[in-house]
């Protein structure tokens, strides 16, 4: 198996479009309720923000990629975080945020109006699709910046753990693909980091959870059920 391993997140990597593949089986039906809920540090920037009573959650278990974008864009542009969390039922307008947003990540064209891989809801959100939202006009990205698909290698994950960091050090929010040992399964929003740690907001229950580097090289961190960090979206 591990003969194998290395070549399948080649595989992954280039593939790019079809990583999120819908096989049943392999998709993780996820209990929010059970999942625990951490209060952010105090001064953190993301306290009244990301992290709010009633939780900002996702509606199903097909969102969370679509949460991440509005939780990014929530973070990037405070006028649009002011929409939702001014609205009469906060969590409803991220929930109708979140699903419109699937439905231009998984349609047939993309918000710019150019051709790209139909997907299915339950399949969630591609990487290439994410990346797309980043790159389109709507705000989700930084214009200045073209985005990419970066595999966490088994061999050196350290390496994508350290571009986080970095990322972070220069106002980037960072999507973290996460799962099992077989395939990705869920994404959070990487919101502040440092040399040892990364914060991440989870869509799942509508907190943090924290992600140590230790954890990240040794492919067991604490996401919920999920163990594997696989993927991130990163500027070039």
């Amino acid at each position: 198996m591990k003969l194998l391993w290395t070549p399948l997140r080649v595989v992954v990597d280039r593939a790019r479009g079809v990583v999120f593949q819908v096989q049943k089986s392999h998709r993780l039906t996820c209990d929010f309720d059970a999942l625990p809920r951490r209060s952010p540090p105090q001064g953190s920037k993301v306290t009244g923000l990301l992290v709010t009573f009633p939780p900002l959650r996702q509606p199903d278990n097909n969102t969370c990629g679509s949460c991440t974008l509005v939780a990014l864009k929530m973070l990037r542009h405070p006028w649009y975080a002011e929409v939702i969390l001014s609205s009469p039922d906060p969590v409803q307008a991220f929930q109708q945020a979140a699903l419109g947003v699937l439905g231009k990540t998984n349609a047939l064209l993309d918000s710019r109006g150019k051709p790209q891989l139909p997907w299915p809801a339950r399949g969630g959100t591609r990487p290439a699709a994410m990346v797309r939202m980043l790159h389109s006009h709507e705000g989700y990205g930084d214009p200045t910046k073209r985005y990419r698909n970066v595999v966490i290698s088994p061999k050196d994950p350290t390496a994508v753990f350290d571009q986080i960091v970095a990322n972070l050090a220069n106002g980037e929010p960072t999507p973290l693909y996460v799962g099992d040992h077989r395939w990705m399964q869920h994404i959070v929003l990487v919101i502040e980091a440092d040399a040892q740690r990364l914060t991440a907001f989870n869509p799942a229950h509508g907190g943090l959870d924290y992600i140590t580097r230790d954890d990240f090289a040794r492919d067991s961190i604490k996401v919920g059920p999920w163990t594997r960090p696989w993927l991130a979206i990163l500027p070039r």
